[in-house]
């Protein structure tokens, strides 16, 4: 049920307050993990639309970590590993036809 707020003392209210503001800064934590996984999923569909634009055999450059870089060689560009997270992968074969809707 629900109490009136006028009915509780000051520290009460301080315990609601403190409550609602953890509640708060939970939500807010949630709500920005969402959002950076939902730029990331929208980045992967617009980088997997031109990975299928590419030719077999094109140079790129590879990231093995956010500032560390190597290059490598197309060599199949219909398939693509895919991160499920918590250390698993899978290699995934798709048609990444650059004219194929992706959303």
């Amino acid at each position: 049920g629900t109490l009136p707020l006028e009915s509780l003392n000051i520290e009460q209210l301080q315990n609601v307050q403190k409550s609602t503001e953890q509640e708060v800064q939970s939500l807010t934590e949630q709500l920005t993990q969402l959002t950076t996984a939902q730029q990331r999923i929208l980045s992967s569909k617009r980088l997997a639309k031109e990975f299928g634009k590419q030719p077999e055999g094109k140079e790129i450059l590879l990231p093995l970590s956010g500032s560390v870089y190597v290059q490598g060689k197309l060599c199949d560009t219909s398939t693509a590993m895919v991160d499920l997270g918590t250390g698993y992968y899978a290699l995934v074969r798709r048609n990444l036809d650059p004219h194929r809707d992706l959303s």
